[in-house]
C-alpha cells in the first residue's frame, strides 16, 4: 500500500484476522508480522498500532479516549454543602419562601462561592433536593395530632371487625349537585374558532345531599336534598348543626332501629357533626361563668377570689374534661356507637365513592329529563341512588377495609391485624381520653 495512503476499517480488520491465523501457524512474532508486511504491504510500526487498537477487533466501532470534564472545584466542596443544607431546612422551618435565588446569593455570601446559578443548582439537585409543588394535604397528614387520631381510628375499626359480635358499619356523609349539572370537562380545540360559539350552560342552584349506608345499600329512608339559598361554593355552609341533628333523630335513627345488629356509625368531623354539648370556658370568659363551672364540677372557693385566682382552680378541670358531641352522646343513648373518621382521611369512608358514581350519572342525565325545575332534580338524583347497587356498595366498602388494614400494617409494623384485641362493645355514656383530640372546622378537608 502506498506510502500515506488511509487505511480503512475493513483494512484494519482483515489484518487483524490475519494475524490471528498466522500467530497459530507460527510461534516467532517476527515472522507473523514479516507475513504480514508482505501480505498487506504496511510497515512494523502501522501493523504494531493496528493491532494495538482492540477497539478494530471482530469489527467494533474505534473508541476514542477522551478524559472526563472535571465539574470544577465547587462541586466536591463540602463547606458549601453544608451552608446550602442549613440555608434550606432553616427556611423550611421558619415557613419561608426559599428559591434558586436565594441560595445563590446565600452561597456567595456566606461559602463565597463564585461558580454559576447552573452549577448551583446541579450541586443541589446532587444533594437530593428537588424545588416541587407542595402537597398541603400530605404535610398535614404527617402532624402529630393527626397521625394519633389516623392510628385510634385504625385500631378501633378493626377492633369492631374482630368482635364476637355481628357490627354493622354504618357511613355518612354529605354531597351536593347543580340544577344543571356540571361538567368538569370537555372536548375541546383550540386552534379551530367554532370553539368559540360552544353556549356555556349555567349550573343553576346548588342542592345539598345528606345520605347514610352500609354493605347492603343505603338505608332506606335516610335520603335528604334540599336547596342551597346562599350562592357561596363550598356546600358545607348551606348545611348546620341544627339541621344535622334533626336528620339524625328523624331519619337515621328510625332507620338504625330496624336493623337487628349493632351499628357503629362513622362520620368526619365537620363542623355541623361536631356541635359540643357543653362550650368549654376559656381565660376571657368573666367572672360569673368561671364561678358557674367551678360549682359544676363541685369545687368549693371563697367568693372574693380575683377571675385569674378562679382560673387557676378551673384550668385542671378544663384540661381533664373530654369534649363531648351534641349527636355522639345522642346516638349513644340510644345504643349505637359513633366512629369518627380522622382528619384529612375521607378514603376511609366509602360513601366518597358512592358520591363519585352518582353524581356521574347525575351529570350525564340531567339535561335530557323531561321534568323541569326542582322535580328534575329530585328524580335525576333518585335515579342515580337507584343506579348504585348493593355489590357496588358491598364492593367498595370491602376496598376500604383493604386500605384500612394495609394502613395498620404500614403503621403499626409486624402488628398481626389478628393480635389486635376485641373490643368489648359498652354503648353506655362514655368518654374516651383518645377521641378528645381537637378536630376544629379547619381541620376536615375532605
Amino acid at each position: 500500500m502506498p506510502k500515506g495512503e488511509h487505511l480503512t476499517k475493513k483494512f484494519k480488520v482483515a489484518l487483524i484476522n490475519c494475524h490471528k491465523e498466522l500467530d497459530n501457524l507460527f510461534q516467532d512474532k517476527s515472522v507473523v508480522i514479516g507475513k504480514l508486511e508482505k501480505i498487506f504491504g504496511v510497515s512494523r510500526s502501522e501493523i504494531y498500532e493496528i493491532l494495538k487498537n482492540k477497539n478494530y477487533e471482530f469489527g467494533e466501532k474505534e473508541k476514542t479516549k477522551r478524559g472526563r470534564k472535571s465539574k470544577g472545584p465547587w462541586w466536591g466542596n463540602f463547606f458549601l454543602r453544608e451552608e446550602i443544607g442549613a440555608k434550606i431546612f432553616d427556611c423550611l422551618q421558619k415557613g419561608q419562601s426559599c428559591t434558586l435565588d436565594d441560595l445563590v446569593t446565600h452561597a456567595r455570601l456566606e461559602a463565597y462561592f463564585t461558580g454559576s446559578k447552573t452549577l448551583l443548582y446541579k450541586i443541589v439537585r446532587d444533594m437530593g433536593f428537588k424545588y416541587k409543588k407542595i402537597d398541603q394535604r400530605k404535610i398535614m397528614c404527617e402532624k402529630n395530632y393527626i397521625v394519633r387520631a389516623k392510628v385510634t381510628f385504625l385500631r378501633k375499626y378493626l377492633q369492631f371487625q374482630n368482635s364476637s359480635e355481628n357490627i354493622i358499619f354504618i357511613f355518612l356523609d354529605e354531597t351536593w349537585v347543580y340544577k344543571n349539572g356540571s361538567q368538569v370537562r370537555k372536548w375541546v380545540k383550540e386552534d379551530d374558532k367554532r370553539m368559540n360559539d360552544i353556549k356555556i350552560t349555567s349550573e343553576g342552584e346548588r342542592f345539598t345531599i345528606l345520605h347514610a349506608g352500609y354493605k347492603g345499600g343505603f338505608l332506606p329512608n335516610c335520603g335528604l336534598i334540599f336547596s342551597s339559598k346562599n350562592n357561596d361554593r363550598d356546600y358545607h355552609k348551606t348545611m348546620n348543626g341544627e339541621i344535622f341533628f334533626d336528620w339524625v333523630k328523624t331519619k337515621l335513627v328510625p332507620d338504625l332501629d330496624k336493623i337487628n345488629s349493632k351499628c357503629v356509625v362513622v362520620m368526619d368531623n365537620a363542623p355541623y357533626h361536631s356541635v359540643l354539648l357543653e362550650k368549654p370556658i376559656t381565660k376571657s370568659a368573666n367572672k360569673s361563668v368561671i364561678s358557674a363551672f367551678l360549682q359544676k364540677h363541685g369545687v368549693t372557693f371563697d367568693e372574693k377570689l380575683l377571675k385569674n385566682q378562679l382560673w387557676k382552680l378551673a384550668e385542671p378541670y378544663i384540661q381533664n374534661s373530654s369534649k363531648k358531641y351534641v349527636v355522639d352522646e345522642f346516638l349513644n343513648s340510644k345504643g349505637y356507637e359513633v366512629l369518627r373518621l380522622p382528619p384529612y382521611h375521607c378514603q376511609y369512608n366509602p360513601i366518597e365513592m358512592v358520591w363519585g358514581h352518582c353524581k356521574t350519572f347525575y351529570n350525564k342525565n340531567i339535561q335530557n329529563s323531561k321534568f323541569t325545575g326542582s322535580d328534575k332534580v329530585l328524580k335525576v338524583w333518585q335515579e342515580a341512588l337507584l343506579n348504585v347497587t348493593s355489590i357496588m356498595w358491598n364492593n367498595y366498602v370491602n376496598h376500604t377495609e383493604k386500605l384500612i388494614k394495609e394502613d395498620w400494617e404500614k403503621n403499626m409494623g409486624n402488628m398481626d391485624i389478628l393480635n389486635v384485641p376485641p373490643l368489648i362493645i359498652s354503648f353506655e355514656n362514655q368518654s374516651d381520653s383518645e377521641s378528645d383530640i381537637n378536630m376544629s372546622s379547619g381541620d376536615e378537608e375532605c
